[in-house]
Order: C-alpha cells, then sequence, then structure tokens
C-alpha cells in the first residue's frame, strides 16, 4: 500500500514526528509512504492548487494529521480513503472542544 501522509502544520519545530515514524516504519511492513505538506491560504484557492497538480493520485489512501479542511477536500477529490488523526499529543497544542 503506498500511503500519502499530511503533517500536522503546528507541530513544534516544523516536525510531526507520527508522520516521520509512519514514513520510518511502513517499508519494514510491505508499504511505502511519503509525505507532503499542505500550504495555507484561502480554502479555494488552495484545492484548486492541489488538484492541478494530482494531489494523491500516486497513492492508494492519505492520512491527514489534524483538522486540515484544505487536505480533507483534495483527498475527497481523488477519491481516496482518507484517516483523519485528530490527537492533539504536545506540549501547547490548541484544544478544540
Amino acid at each position: 500500500m503506498r500511503i500519502l501522509l499530511i503533517p500536522d502544520p503546528t507541530s513544534p519545530n516544523g516536525e510531526d514526528a507520527f508522520c516521520r515514524e509512519i514514513v520510518k516504519r511502513a517499508p519494514a511492513r510491505g508499504h511505502s509512504a511519503s509525505m507532503q505538506m499542505v500550504p495555507n491560504g484561502p480554502l479555494k484557492t488552495v484545492t484548486e492548487m492541489l488538484a492541478s497538480q494530482g494531489f494523491a493520485s500516486d497513492c492508494d489512501a492519505v492520512i491527514i494529521n489534524s483538522l486540515q479542511p484544505a487536505a480533507l477536500i483534495a483527498a475527497k477529490a481523488a477519491r481516496k480513503p482518507t484517516v483523519l488523526r485528530m490527537i492533539e499529543s504536545y506540549a501547547g497544542a490548541s484544544v478544540w472542544l
């Protein structure tokens, strides 16, 4: 399985440990994984840009770490199975209630 991971843009130091570990461990389990940052900007502009770039065209599934509407919309438009991970596991993370 080819997995596309969308890292949490608010991770400390710009590093998303969850996505990094999945990319690192996937080959040992017979999968491939890559990461792609989704840029900030107006929702419509970003989703159109992602679609024009063929977002998720070379993967079997998308895992989005934290709520990122543009990534969700682009994954749906690409007709890819999508997982949304909503765990805020570091100090200073925003809490959504």
